[in-house]
């Protein structure tokens, strides 16, 4: 899943090094 995160954010232009949707989840 992670793997997954980081392909879409490198297309978007964005740092890969962003942690996982779990994280913002966490964050809510």
């Amino acid at each position: 899943m992670e793997e997954l995160v980081r392909g879409i954010r490198v297309r978007k232009g964005l740092k890969p090094d962003i942690p996982a949707l779990d994280y913002y989840y966490d964050k809510l």
